[in-house]
């Protein structure tokens, strides 16, 4: 399916950029995946005229955040530690106790 708030978007730019990066650092991994999918992306962004790219936010290892809209932790301060693959989430180290806790996003 289609989302309609993504029409008329050009995605091809993203789609360059993530070739060369991968989450905090992490390796690698079913480069013929990857290659799909940006392919398809890229198929996709053809198709239709080309907007301004739109700002995302983007989190980088060793920011600050601060924990929203969780149960024990909201409003707790930390920094940004890693991504967990395995429990699909950010490693946040708290302040000012220094324990890691992990974060799943939310939208």
């Amino acid at each position: 399916g289609k989302l309609k708030e993504y029409e008329g978007w050009d995605f091809s730019s993203v789609v360059e950029e993530a070739k060369s990066q991968t989450p905090f650092g992490a390796p690698r991994t079913d480069d013929e995946a990857a290659a799909e999918i940006a392919e398809g992306a890229k198929a996709a962004a053809e198709e239709k005229p080309a907007a301004a790219p739109a700002e995302g936010l983007v989190l980088k290892k060793g920011e600050k955040v601060k924990i929203v809209g969780h149960e024990k932790f909201a409003g707790y301060v930390g920094t940004l530690e890693d991504f967990d693959r395995a429990a699909g989430g950010f490693k946040v180290k708290l302040e000012p106790e220094g324990n890691v806790e992990v974060f799943k996003p939310t939208q």
